[in-house]
């Protein structure tokens, strides 16, 4: 799993995708891509949140707040997030923890 959070590296850093983060195949994801789930996380919709299989949208000031409730949950603590979807954090954090992934096709918050 790789997550780009409030970073927009086909943009930023072209290769980056390519080379070193999502592309390559290695000894452990053999088939490259189709073995990485990515993550975008980010205020508006990005080159990167365009080929990545979920985008999570957050404002700029609800940053740190979807950060730490989700840091919460995945440690098993749940937080009431006053401007964050609840639900979209819980599986946000089960795929983190590499629990059970709902539904064949991601969805997309946006």
């Amino acid at each position: 799993m790789v997550v780009f959070w409030g970073a927009d590296p086909i943009v930023t850093h072209p290769r980056h995708w390519e080379r070193y983060s999502v592309d390559p195949t290695g000894r452990f994801v053999p088939r490259g891509r189709a073995d990485r789930t990515v993550i975008v996380v980010d205020s508006e919709r990005t080159a990167s949140a365009e080929r990545a299989d979920l985008f999570v949208r957050v404002a700029p000031e609800d940053r740190f707040e979807t950060l730490w409730a989700l840091r919460g949950l995945i440690r098993g603590i749940e937080h009431d997030p006053v401007h964050v979807d609840l639900a979209m954090l819980r599986d946000l954090a089960a795929r983190l923890k590499g629990g059970p992934l709902r539904g064949v096709v991601p969805r997309r918050w946006q």
